[in-house]
């Protein structure tokens, strides 16, 4: 901070002075005075900071933008004259779709599997909502987990039971589907250990269940394989999956 009362000599950007007369009020950091003598110089002093400034300003900017375009445009020549010599793919124009042609399970209404099937179809014949009905389906109930991360675990349905895995924490929910709203019939919470979302590579997310013989198999965020009886919802067996021991997995007897 300067003191009032003081000639100053106003140093610009190009690096020669001016006299700017007696300093009242100078505040760091700005580059415009207040002055009580000389108006007209610390007039000319401004305007030349101020112009020194712009232009300063603008041949940054113009040496940014050469840094930046330059070499897109070498890429783009390169990448020319790199492709002239090559065969491009040819575009089949006679294209059809080829149906999945394995055996797909019978399908008894049931979604046992996040992708439905071991062929990972995600497909169900089931054919009650059609084109031209599905304009008049509307909300029956709705279900919130309490939880704000990513969801990616299909809903199983087995049973007019509807099984939801949630991310971390990893809670198995089941809805009962044959009363109305929905109502949850029991939740597990297998407690999975709080220090595995740090080292989660994609949020903490879960990719569901799935079921087999009135069981409910899944895995935590701290790499334990849960069974689950589908009607109680406790906690049968299980099993760890651990790298020191040649990343083999575990067998899990889920034994009542």
């Amino acid at each position: 901070m300067a003191r009032a009362g003081r000639k100053m000599l106003g140093i610009n950007q190009l690096g020669y002075t001016q006299t700017c007369g007696t300093l009242t009020s100078y505040n760091e950091g700005q580059t415009t005075f207040r002055l009580s003598a000389h108006p007209k110089n610390a007039r000319k002093m401004r305007h030349s900071v101020h112009s020194d400034y712009a232009l300063w300003n603008a041949r940054t900017l113009a040496t940014c933008l050469a840094l930046v375009f330059c070499p897109l445009i070498g890429l783009s020549a390169d990448s020319k004259s790199n492709t002239s010599g090559m065969l491009l793919p040819q575009t089949e124009s006679n294209y059809q779709v080829r149906p999945y042609q394995g055996k797909l399970e019978a399908d008894d209404g049931q979604w046992v599997r996040p992708a439905k099937d071991y062929a990972s179809t995600r497909y169900s014949t089931l054919d009650q909502i059609n084109p031209s009905n599905v304009q008049n389906l509307k909300l029956a109930f709705s279900f919130s987990t309490g939880l704000t991360r990513g969801h990616e675990a299909a809903p199983l349905v087995v049973n007019n039971t509807m099984y939801i895995v949630t991310p971390w924490p990893n809670k198995l929910y089941a809805l009962d589907l044959t009363k109305p709203g929905a109502p949850m019939k029991w939740v597990y919470q297998p407690m999975p250990t709080q220090a595995s979302q740090g080292v989660a590579c994609c949020d903490v997310v879960n990719r569901g269940a799935s079921y087999s013989g009135g069981k409910l198999y899944y895995n935590t965020l701290d790499d334990q394989t849960i069974c689950v009886d589908a009607n109680s919802g406790k906690r049968l067996a299980e099993g760890s999956r651990r790298e020191d021991r040649e990343a083999r997995v575990d067998r899990i007897h889920c034994r009542p």
